[in-house]
């Protein structure tokens, strides 16, 4: 031995900093969209989302990481959203086999929804090269199918007499804000940076994962944990039900960032989730 330090504490001390790193950032963020919330009128959700977006573009830009490393950019994002949108058709019943109650017209309307994608999506997954894969499903289809599953859930929303402006407000904050904030934050920053730190040696279904997949999950699930809670008031209470299903839904959203090396895929899932539930919970409160 010639006294110098191994590769081995190098390497735990770099593990050690990015479990630190990102459970701090978590933290941080937690309490600055709860202050946010202190504040929000009721009834939106946009302060989460917001505040996401920021630290994850923040983080970013102090660690010198581009939006490749975030998985912002990406050539494979054609791909991604095709992929996003056959995992929308498959996991729409699943979201809401849970819900007690539910209308028959909103099991016909998930039935209608999941149906339409899953027969485009399985001709997304259809075996292509390399090349087709970077390709991707054209982009019209793909945005026409989106722009479909969304709208299903609004007109039905709108038909239930649900005010327009609620179905806006819903709409904007479930896509653009929490689910696009979220993934940025999670799959794209929390992700990207235990990647870096942990490495990917094993492969699941094609994609290349590791101990980042689950700490990531792990943290997504802590923060939905924490919904219910109100600390600046003094409230703790914990949704132990919504912290394992957010937990159990980072590990599909993860898959899918590890998948196809963007974020695109986890945002459209969880968009497509989110506006469903959205809309859902609109309708169950509207007056008939």
């Amino acid at each position: 031995m010639d006294g110098k330090s191994t590769p081995a504490p190098r390497i735990g001390t770099a593990r050690a900093a990015a479990v630190l790193e990102v459970a701090g950032a978590t933290t941080l963020v937690l309490a600055a969209y709860k202050a946010l919330k202190l504040v929000e009128p009721a009834g939106q959700n946009f302060a989460p989302g917001a505040v996401m977006i920021v630290a994850a573009a923040g983080l970013a830009r102090l660690g010198r990481r581009d939006g490749v490393e975030l998985g912002s950019i990406t050539p494979t994002w054609r791909f991604s959203l095709g992929l996003g949108l056959l995992a929308a058709a498959l996991l729409l019943p699943l979201r809401f086999i849970q819900v007690p109650g539910a209308p028959g017209a909103w099991w016909a309307l998930l039935a209608l929804a999941s149906g339409a994608s899953l027969v485009v999506g399985i001709t997304l997954a259809r075996p292509q090269d390399a090349a087709r894969r970077r390709s991707g499903f054209p982009v019209a289809c793909s945005a026409f199918l989106l722009v479909g599953l969304v709208a299903l859930p609004i007109a039905m929303a709108t038909f239930a007499g649900v005010s327009p402006a609620a179905i806006a407000s819903t709409v904007v904050g479930r896509l653009l804000f929490t689910a696009f904030g979220e993934e940025l934050f999670f799959r794209g920053y929390v992700l990207s940076r235990l990647d870096g730190a942990f490495g990917r040696p094993v492969r699941v279904l094609r994609a290349p994962c590791g101990v980042g997949l689950w700490l990531s999950s792990v943290l997504f699930g802590a923060i939905h944990l924490m919904n219910p809670a109100r600390p600046f008031s003094g409230e703790w209470d914990l949704a132990w039900s919504w912290g394992a299903t957010a937990f159990a839904s980072g590990l599909v959203f993860a898959w899918l960032r590890e998948r196809t090396s963007s974020v695109w895929a986890s945002v459209v899932l969880h968009g497509v989730l989110g506006t469903y539930q959205g809309m859902y919970l609109l309708w169950i409160v509207s007056p008939r």
